[in-house]
């Protein structure tokens, strides 16, 4: 999860029981699922990471997560929607598993949602930032908001949330912040993560500029807090020194006792993610984007009601 020093003190510092890398998640398998993407985000934390040939079909796949001891499972990828057969996937896991998905969007459907909806506890919608055209500059992903809204509604508004990550350039101030909620209202959505970035440096964004009360001791007082806004549930996680070598290391960290273990496309099972130099390909394979498609904001419409440190930045939730 990224290198920290190791001070030769007497003292501990003990680790959040909020933070995900306590265990807060439970049990939990991160799936990358696919290592295709059809966005290029500048700051992908798979950048260089293990992305193996070979892609195993549902049955295989959903036989393999089903025997392992686990309470959640965190699809990912790449672009996990790319996945030959999701619905078939998410269908086939047994029952006690809560099932969680993070995705760009631009391959969400109303009829997928509706599909994939009975099957997945909540799904994570990475957005990052309000206007469409800055959002397709930084990811290259288009979005467009009249099927992103009904692809919500179908899915279930109060199982959505839009994850945002602090990029300097796109989403770096006050202001920005608060043109991601009107975003988010606009798609009738009341849950957003905003989170800063857990490498690239020339990206990176301090969230005390942007918001009151961040800690300056997220391991020991919280990576992940809960952010006052009316009407919204809006959660901020934060890097600590162990992850993030310009903050403050964390002298003798104890209570790091997540279990999360990741399945990669092949169904190879590792305790924590694996970097490059591992037979096969590395990092995310590239898609080029579909230049069809236009882009647009989301149109004003009434709001529905209420709607160890993992890869998408925010555990198994």
């Amino acid at each position: 999860m990224g290198r920290y020093s190791i001070v030769l003190k007497k003292t501990t510092c003990d680790c959040n029981p909020n933070n995900p890398c306590s265990g807060k998640y439970g049990a939990c398998l991160d799936l990358k699922l696919v290592n295709k993407c059809n966005g290029a985000c500048p700051f992908c934390i798979e950048s260089g990471g293990y992305a193996p040939k070979d892609v195993q079909d549902p049955d295989k796949l959903a036989e393999r997560i089903n025997a392992l001891k686990i309470d959640n499972l965190l699809i990912l990828g790449g672009e996990p929607l790319m996945y030959e057969d999701i619905v078939g996937l998410v269908s086939k896991i047994r029952k006690g598993i809560s099932i969680f998905i993070t995705t760009n969007g631009s391959l969400l459907t109303p009829e997928l949602a509706k599909k994939l909806s009975p099957h997945v506890k909540s799904m994570n919608i990475s957005i990052h930032h309000s206007t469409s055209a800055k959002h397709k500059e930084l990811t290259k992903v288009s979005l467009v908001g009249d099927v992103l809204y009904k692809s919500i509604e179908a899915f279930g508004r109060d199982k959505v949330r839009i994850n945002c990550n602090l990029v300097k350039g796109y989403v770096d101030s006050k202001k920005e912040v608060e043109a991601m909620y009107e975003m988010v209202k606009r798609l009738g959505v009341t849950k957003i993560r905003f989170a800063e970035l857990q490498k690239y440096p020339d990206l990176f964004v301090d969230a005390k500029k942007l918001f009151d009360g961040v800690p300056t001791d997220p391991f020991k007082n919280g990576c992940e807090i809960k952010i006052p806004k009316k009407g919204m549930d809006v959660t901020l996680r934060i890097t600590c020194g162990i992850i993030d070598k310009k903050k403050k290391a964390v002298a003798n960290p104890t209570g790091r006792n997540a279990q999360t273990q990741v399945m990669y496309s092949n169904g190879e099972v590792s305790d924590g993610w694996r970097t490059q130099g591992a037979v096969g390909l590395t990092g995310v394979q590239r898609i080029a984007p579909d230049t069809s498609c236009h882009v647009h904001n989301p149109r004003p419409r009434r709001q529905s009601s209420s709607a160890g440190c993992s890869r998408s930045g925010g555990g198994c939730s």
